[in-house]
């Protein structure tokens, strides 16, 4: 990469032919050609330069007049009108968005085991967890009656997952941890091992 900055001398050339031409036909309007000479000398050099600088140095060139008024403008602020919606009762499509949710989360889950129910890998298993909680959680939004499974998933979860040299007690609190999920699991038709 050339970090050389390079001009294209027919378009500077072009410029300055026309900012001298411009300045040379407006020379007799007087305070108005000078404005106009400076306005397309900034211009030019927006143009040539990629406008940084030239657009910083333009800013104090045409400030518009300030008027002052002799009272103050009140601010009007709306004051917004907290009204109470009913919740909506389950609907069927919603009870079964519910499920689907449900049967994602549990499938998550199950894409993360082997047959015989290892953990593939730490960060599969992770993975999974963390799209089950959210499936979970949707779907016990959906309907009170995936509540059971967006808890067990959570506190599952929040469990420390035991590695290599985890004691006996690690392994159990996992397992105790895991078997409410795969009990919910099992109630969706996902089976997930518990042997």
């Amino acid at each position: 990469m050339n970090d050389k900055v390079r001009f294209d001398e027919r378009r500077s050339e072009a410029w300055r032919a026309a900012i001298v031409e411009h300045a040379r036909t407006s020379s007799a309007s007087g305070r108005g050609g000078r404005r106009a000479l400076i306005v397309a000398l900034v211009v030019a050099a927006v143009a040539v330069s990629g406008g940084g600088v030239a657009f910083a140095l333009s800013a104090r060139l045409e400030q518009p007049a300030v008027v002052a008024s002799t009272t103050p403008t009140p601010i009007e602020r709306d004051t917004p009108n907290v009204t109470l919606t009913p919740a909506p009762t389950p609907s069927e499509d919603s009870t079964a968005i519910a499920r689907q949710n449900a049967e994602q989360a549990c499938r998550a889950l199950a894409s993360a085991l082997d047959s015989n129910g290892n953990i593939l890998s730490a960060d599969a298993w992770l993975a999974a967890l963390d799209s089950a909680g959210q499936s979970a959680a949707v779907a016990a939004k959906l309907s009170s009656s995936f509540a059971g499974l967006d808890t067990a998933v959570s506190t599952l979860s929040q469990t420390q997952l035991p590695g290599p040299s985890a004691t006996d007690s690690e392994k159990n609190a996992y397992w105790d941890a895991y078997l409410p999920v795969a009990t919910e699991c099992s109630s969706l038709g996902v089976v997930l091992p518990t042997d």
